[in-house]
């Protein structure tokens, strides 16, 4: 089969998956990146498994973690501002919300990001 006719049954399939999990078009640029990442080690991509217990575990223990260390470490070097949020939820209870804006540069991709990380403060 030609390449182009592969490459649409492709964009079908990735089309197909972001339908079927009710995910925003935006996103499918990045699966699609995320997918040519993970053929590069096709051995370890063939292994490669995780339900949902153990992606949850690791995303609260390890990710989390890491992200926070390198928003503590932007704070330190990076300037940065604090918008504080007051409000009422459903129950009348008051609820303070601080958002810490982080102005990071990704020097691997070459571009500013705007890092966004809310803590909520009951």
């Amino acid at each position: 089969m030609p390449v182009p006719d592969r490459v649409v049954g492709q964009q079908a399939l990735v089309l197909a998956f972001a339908a079927e999990h009710d995910l925003s078009l935006t996103v499918v640029p990045e699966i699609i990146k995320l997918a040519q990442e993970l053929s590069t080690d096709s051995a370890a991509l063939k292994h490669l498994a995780m339900d949902r217990t153990t992606a949850s575990y690791k995303l609260t223990h390890g990710l989390a973690q890491t992200i926070d260390e390198l928003i503590v470490n932007s704070c330190q070097s990076k300037p940065f501002s604090l918008n504080v949020d007051e409000s009422t939820c459903s129950t009348n209870n008051q609820r303070v919300s601080i958002i810490a804006i982080i102005l990071k540069c990704w020097y691997s991709l070459g571009e500013w990001k705007l890092l966004l990380r809310y803590i909520d403060i009951t």
